[in-house]
């Protein structure tokens, strides 16, 4: 088991909350995202608890660790590396992504 720690940002008006979460490294990204929307929702019930969550390496703004990854692959070291979770939004749930603009690609 190694332990993870995952931070949860709250609606406004609140601090974010801080878990710390024994989990099996060999589990998928997925699994540990549904533990950390269940340990949330019970520290904290201003969480909407429909709501499926987007782990992301570091900050909101970090990477995003893909559901079938496993945790041993993209958390080197769970001691010092933090995770975020954020919600899904429904455009990434969905597939939905907002098409390139002409100058966004570059082509080699």
């Amino acid at each position: 088991m190694e332990r993870y720690t995952v931070t949860v940002p709250i609606p406004p008006g609140a601090s974010s909350i801080r878990l710390l979460i024994p989990f099996p490294p060999t589990s998928a990204v997925s699994a540990l995202a549904a533990e950390v929307k269940k340990r949330a929702f019970r520290a904290s019930p201003l969480l909407d608890a429909s709501s499926n969550v987007i782990l992301h390496l570091g900050d909101a703004t970090g990477p995003i660790l893909d559901d079938q990854d496993l945790l041993e692959d993209v958390i080197i070291d769970p001691r010092t590396e933090i995770i975020t979770a954020t919600p899904r939004s429904d455009s990434i749930s969905s597939g939905i992504v907002p098409s390139l603009g002409v100058n966004d690609v570059s082509v080699v």
